[in-house]
């Protein structure tokens, strides 16, 4: 049937969302085994696409445990070297929320304005191309700029999402700050943004802005800046908290290459999954129970 949807395709049409209708699908045909034949098929199919399943599983469990063994160093640390805690309120400058106009749902082209989306800073990394191009009929708030090396934090996301923050590295030109977004000034000579958002990302301030948390759904929750406020964080010395970010980031490197390998696997696997099934339903492949 996929590949007689594929062979549709040339005939399907709409703008925004292309559809075949009901005589285009009444008029596909389809090759059709013995019944016996398409039961045996199905069955050797259910065992292997289960078992290419599990190992796909099993290597986003993997993904999962690096993340976790990241935040684990992270939160070890503090309680290994006797750091003093202190409530980001003795440290913050100022909390900033950006600006959220109507914008074209796609990437802005070289020379254009964006605007960030929520998830760039979704995983504790920023992703320079979750922006949104701001039309070209309305004027930017260069108010709103997005620099490299601000903090910037969720204030309005899913409950899990919801407070995930990152310090901005290699923003593209012109991109402009959202309003489901938070940017922290910090007092830089007491807290480097690098070593706070490490600390956003641990447990113990991902329950309690997950805790903190208001909206009527899951799916769309909020944060005050009360709340990050009152976030707690340990702060050593500056030289200190240079030298952590640098162990981190080592770390992080380290996984980052560990976790593209596997990635690159479930890519695989997923690929051979959907080769697995066209052979089977075409014949390519020879299915025991059937022989």
């Amino acid at each position: 049937l996929q590949e007689g949807v594929r062979r549709l395709e040339p005939l399907m049409h709409g703008s925004a969302m292309t559809h075949i209708t009901r005589d285009m699908l009444k008029s596909l045909s389809i090759r059709l085994p013995p019944l016996v034949v398409q039961c045996a098929i199905a069955d050797y199919l259910d065992r292997e696409t289960a078992r290419i399943g599990a190992l796909i599983a099993a290597k986003r469990r993997m993904v999962e445990l690096l993340h976790e063994r990241a935040v684990a160093f992270v939160e070890g640390a503090a309680m290994q070297e006797g750091w003093q805690w202190v409530s980001l309120n003795h440290v913050i400058q100022r909390i900033e929320q950006g600006w959220s106009p109507q914008c074209d749902a796609r990437v802005p082209d070289d020379g254009e304005w964006g605007v960030l989306k929520v998830g760039c800073v979704n995983g504790g990394f920023f992703k320079p191309s979750e922006v949104k191009a701001l039309p070209s009929e309305i004027s930017p708030r260069v108010e709103y700029i997005v620099n490299d090396g601000d903090l910037l934090m969720s204030r309005a996301n899913t409950r899990e999402l919801v407070g995930s923050a990152a310090v901005v590295e290699g923003a593209r030109e012109r991109t402009l700050l959202c309003d489901k977004l938070y940017r922290i000034r910090l007092d830089e000579s007491k807290a480097q943004p690098r070593f706070v958002s490490l600390w956003l990302q641990t447990v113990a301030v991902r329950s309690q802005m997950e805790l903190e948390a208001t909206g009527a759904s899951d799916s769309m929750q909020n944060i005050g800046q009360d709340t990050v406020r009152r976030i707690v964080v340990p702060l050593p010395d500056i030289r200190q908290q240079r030298t952590f970010v640098r162990r981190c980031d080592d770390d992080r490197s380290q996984n980052s290459l560990i976790i593209d390998s596997i990635q690159k696997q479930v890519s695989l696997l997923q690929e051979h999954r959907q080769a697995l099934i066209t052979a089977a339903v075409t014949g390519q492949v020879d299915v025991p129970e059937a022989a």
